[in-house]
């Protein structure tokens, strides 16, 4: 499978979870007297389809480039569901908690696996970021893995 058709099938699979958070954010609002901030989260289709998209392009600037931007958008959303919510009142998710604490619950685990993912993305890029171009072991700056002499005493 070439790295292009894999990164479309991870942006409709992107999609799709975006669609779901979604449809969970508009489940929670409960039709006005629900958690209306959560709608804040939905935004996530600007960000999330591309996260999949970031592990294809392995260690290349492009992934660098996603990782930053989707770092960024989480934790814009993340301040903005925050202050939504602080404004709305914590006593909406409490109410949501006790009406439908399915639909909180499978939220929370798809935002918790995105945030997870993003920082699993990082992780991967600063281990191969460190690591030697054929796989090996990382090696500290400077050391070229070339045994030095030892002086001889006599």
């Amino acid at each position: 499978m070439t790295r292009s058709l894999k990164a479309a099938g991870l942006v409709l699979l992107g999609l799709a979870v975006s669609g779901l958070v979604w449809r969970l954010a508009y489940g929670m609002s409960g039709a006005g007297d629900g958690w209306n901030s959560s709608f804040i989260s939905a935004y996530c289709v600007l960000a999330l389809p591309l996260t999949g998209v970031a592990f294809v392009f392995g260690h290349s600037r492009a992934a660098w480039i996603i990782a930053g931007y989707l770092s960024l958008a989480a934790i814009t959303l993340d301040i903005a569901l925050v202050l939504t919510t602080s404004q709305e009142g914590w006593g909406y998710v409490a109410s949501v908690w006790t009406h439908v604490p399915h639909a909180l619950a499978i939220w929370a685990a798809i935002w918790g696996a995105w945030h997870a993912f993003i920082a699993l993305l990082w992780w991967r890029l600063f281990r191969e970021h460190g690591a030697a171009p054929n796989g090996g072991p990382a090696t500290p700056s400077g050391d070229s893995g070339v045994p030095r002499r030892l002086s001889s005493v006599s």
